[in-house]
């Protein structure tokens, strides 16, 4: 059986309609090889600023921590997110290996929202081999996860399940939300795997 790696990624953006608002902000975290990576997507600040809803912004701070920072141009931290769902990280590639490709699954605490917006961020990268969806088809969620395991009648918040786990909760940047997300999902699998040894 192939052990699947656990990439959780989170994302900001400017709004929750996929069609219209773009990622602002992404960050990431391999569970299995504990990598961790986050970028700002290139992007016109006038347009995000004309497309957004203004609760988005407010929640993730985008004036006070995106706008005029630093921004993913070349698209090599993209290519790296790319990798980690194929078991390579872009830091290979560039150095000329290619390991066995393999499609490891995304997981989040709303990966359905993430996987659509990452989606749209691969799809418009350059290159003629970068896949916009290399993930394995089946999602990750925390929050059906969290239910399972804690024996839970509805599904919980990102935010519940840290109070439920003493989890530091999230803070609506895409690293501190990243973090929060892995720590409640390696918490959860410890509560399985001591489940599994009694």
């Amino acid at each position: 059986m192939i052990a699947r790696q656990i990439v959780v990624v989170d994302i900001e953006t400017n709004g929750l309609n996929f069609e219209r608002h773009r990622a602002v902000e992404v960050a990431w975290w391999n569970l299995t090889t504990d990598a961790r990576g986050r970028f700002i997507p290139p992007h016109s600040v006038s347009d995000v600023l004309a497309a957004a809803e203004l609760q988005a912004l407010r929640i993730n701070r985008y004036i006070d921590r995106i706008a005029g920072h630093g921004q993913d141009v070349n698209g090599h931290e993209l290519g790296r997110l790319h990798g980690q769902f194929l078991g390579y990280d872009q830091d290979d590639i560039d150095e000329g290996g290619f390991p066995a490709e393999i499609a490891h699954t995304l997981a989040g605490s709303n990966p359905a929202f993430d996987a659509q917006f990452l989606a749209k961020l691969f799809a418009a990268a350059d290159g003629p081999d970068t896949d916009p969806e290399p993930w394995h088809h089946r999602l990750w969620d925390l929050s059906a996860y969290a239910a399972g395991v804690l024996g839970l009648d509805e599904l919980p918040g990102l935010a519940r399940v840290c109070e439920l786990l003493d989890v530091e909760g999230p803070d609506h940047t895409a690293e501190g939300d990243v973090t929060a997300t892995g720590r409640c999902f390696l918490q959860l699998q410890q509560i399985v795997a001591k489940r599994a040894e009694s």
